[in-house]
């Protein structure tokens, strides 16, 4: 399996094995349209089923069908939730998934070496890609201002960036 992190069980909620679930994905409502999902319970992977969602204020709440109840549960806590890197679905032209992105290299378009991204996260105004390097980066993803060329074949990736910054 080359499995790519969804999101984590972070709580419970009820005694009829409800937990609570912290999605990665945008929407994190988005995180619902695998069914299946892995999880890894005494460092082995199990595949659960989503057996029903829903929305309760901030937390979004999940009923897997082999947990029925609070005492069983237990054991989920904390553990990611897994997908197999198959199930996504084609990322679509010049679109990409941030597991695609997370270690390759960064060049600014003088060809100075800048690091490779250790990972991405969001802001109100846009992504930004953490490089590592010499030192820590902080790049704002913005298209053609910022990132003026993505190879993920070759493993690299062009900014329009001060290397000094």
């Amino acid at each position: 399996m080359n499995p790519i992190v969804l999101g984590k069980i972070n709580g419970f909620y009820g005694v009829k094995g409800w937990v609570k679930i912290y999605s990665y994905t945008d929407p994190r409502q988005q995180i619902f349209t695998y069914p299946c999902w892995h999880i890894k319970v005494n460092e082995e992977w199990v595949k659960c089923e989503v057996a029903e969602w829903l929305e309760r204020g901030k937390n979004l709440l999940a009923r897997l069908s082999d947990y029925t109840n609070r005492d069983q549960a237990t054991e989920l806590l904390s553990v990611d939730i897994v997908i197999d890197r198959s199930e996504l679905p084609e990322s679509g032209a010049g679109g990409y998934y941030w597991t695609d992105l997370v270690g390759i290299e960064v060049f600014t378009e003088q060809k100075v070496y800048l690091g490779v991204i250790d990972h991405l996260f969001s802001t109100a105004a846009n992504d930004v890609i953490v490089v590592r390097g010499e030192r820590e980066r902080l790049i704002p993803w913005l298209r053609e201002e910022v990132i003026t060329e993505v190879n993920l074949k070759e493993g690299w990736l062009i900014v329009n960036w001060d290397p000094d910054f």
